[in-house]
């Protein structure tokens, strides 16, 4: 038998993460959070507000002003495979998606994310 290499090992932890198979926590409490937060791969990434508590990966995005709020959208969607689940308001642009701790990470580090958010806590 071959030894598992470090990519096929976090590829794993990626996909067990991201279909909920690993939680932080055990037990029933009811607010426990499937969402861990993974390190982003870039120098300055835009900060995660909020707290994991009780989420479902629902995640506000927010972009920097002047971003073409439709077409950056489209463009990270594609790349990193969500579906937007609700479009702001044209006045704050940014979107509403189900994200998983990669695809956060990811997102994270780039230029025209400005900051990404908890739903829950992104609305109280």
């Amino acid at each position: 038998m071959y030894p598992l290499s470090s990519r096929r090992i976090l590829t794993f932890a990626l996909t067990a993460l991201s279909l909920g198979l690993l939680s932080s926590g055990c037990g029933g409490g009811g607010t426990e959070s499937r969402f861990i937060e993974l390190t982003p791969a870039c120098a300055e990434p835009a900060p995660l507000n909020g707290s994991s508590e009780g989420s479902d990966g629902l995640m506000f995005v927010s972009f920097r002003e002047g971003t073409n709020n439709i077409e950056q959208r489209e463009i990270l969607a594609a790349k990193y495979d969500f579906i937007p689940v609700r479009v702001e308001d044209p006045a704050f642009p940014g979107f509403t998606a189900t994200l998983t701790p990669a695809q956060v990470a990811s997102l994270r580090c780039e230029p025209t994310v400005l900051r990404i958010g908890f739903y829950e806590n992104a609305i109280n």
